[in-house]
């Protein structure tokens, strides 16, 4: 589910930030004393970038709200 949800979290985050959240790559390392709030992001200059875990965690939301949704709007139609 990790590589799955990054590469759909990469997605998901350019759109709804319009590209001003960044994100790492899948295997970077990130000291630790740089990340802020719970290990989700870090910064880098003037740059806001979400973890590899995070990114993955935003896809894998993503599409389980996807899978909700469409299962209501099916549930609600019928």
């Amino acid at each position: 589910f990790h590589i799955l949800g990054y590469y759909i979290g990469r997605v998901v985050v350019a759109i709804f930030t319009l590209g001003r959240i960044q994100c790492d790559r899948l295997l970077a390392d990130t000291p630790r004393r740089k990340m802020r709030w719970g290990g989700t992001f870090h910064r880098r200059g003037q740059r806001i970038y979400l973890t590899s875990e995070m990114t993955a965690a935003i896809g894998v939301i993503f599409v389980v709200l996807l899978v909700v949704g469409g299962f209501l709007i099916y549930y609600l139609t019928r």
